[in-house]
């Protein structure tokens, strides 16, 4: 056999094994395993001590006593046998104690009679037309000012300072995150934070369609994990269902954004808090 023909046998046998390797590593040609998509469930409060994973400079500090009675509320909701419930810090200093309220009393059933016809609106005139008033040219300004979406929230400075557009659910997340060092990017719809992206749905109608949209455009950008943050209502059994569905995405309302601010003014991770106050147990 001649040398040239040597040579070429043992560079496809060379070729064959390598082959073989990349294919071992690759698992014979199937997909490789993709990167763990699942959220870290956050740890819920039980019993009648709660401990917050954190250590409380000033215990009585708003932010840090709206996520103490945020989880309270969550807890004293979980188990209807709780009457009270006291919250610590990691240190165990005691941050609050929060006892149920009580039920509303029953209402007062009276007869139409004595209620009197029922209208939408009180009357201070006794039932009589007022005459019209002319306001033009009075120099009075009746319009009432409207507030932007994120003045419905107490916002630390480290967000405000960053906030571009207070009206604009998703320039408020974007302050909110970068305030903790989180870097950013806007992609479409979604804003892009490490290998999450955060998706706001605005429901004002059928909200099937709203967290359609949402998914859609998170699933566009093959990050392994989403968060949906909804403005309006929606059912939270049918947000179990999307969630069963696709367990990588997580659905959170408006007042998540409350308790990432206060996330950030204690230091915490605001997207960790995006689905509850930190706590150990």
């Amino acid at each position: 056999m001649d040398p040239l023909t040597l040579i070429l046998i043992a560079a496809v046998a060379v070729l064959g094994l390598l082959v073989l390797w990349l294919l071992v590593r690759r698992g014979f040609g199937g997909p490789t395993r993709p990167p763990d998509p699942t959220w870290k469930q956050p740890v819920e409060g039980s019993g009648r001590v709660i401990v917050l994973d954190l250590v409380a400079e000033d215990p009585e500090r708003p932010s840090l006593q709206r996520l103490v009675h945020d989880v309270a509320a969550r807890t004293l909701a979980g188990d209807p046998a709780l009457d009270a419930v006291e919250v610590r810090d990691r240190a165990g200093t005691t941050l609050a104690q929060v006892t149920r309220p009580d039920p509303l009393p029953p209402s007062i059933e009276t007869t139409r009679e004595v209620a009197g016809p029922r209208t939408h609106r009180p009357d201070p005139t006794g039932g009589s037309t007022p005459p019209p008033v002319d306001h033009q040219g009075s120099g009075v300004d009746l319009q009432v000012p409207t507030r932007h979406f994120a003045d419905r929230f107490e916002l630390p400075e480290a967000v405000r300072s960053r906030l571009q557009d207070p009206e604009s659910p998703v320039a408020l997340l974007r302050a909110i995150l970068e305030a903790a060092g989180v870097h950013t990017e806007l992609d479409g719809e979604v804003l892009v934070a490490g290998d999450t992206g955060v998706v706001v749905a605005l429901v004002d109608g059928d909200p099937n369609a709203a967290l359609n949209r949402a998914y859609l455009r998170f699933r566009d950008t093959g990050l392994p994990r989403g968060l949906v943050v909804h403005v309006g209502f929606v059912d939270p059994a049918y947000v179990r269902h999307r969630e069963f569905a696709a367990p990588n995405v997580r659905h959170v309302g408006a007042e998540a954004l409350q308790r990432m601010a206060d996330a950030v003014d204690l230091g915490s991770d605001p997207l960790a808090a995006a689905l509850g106050p930190p706590v150990l147990r």
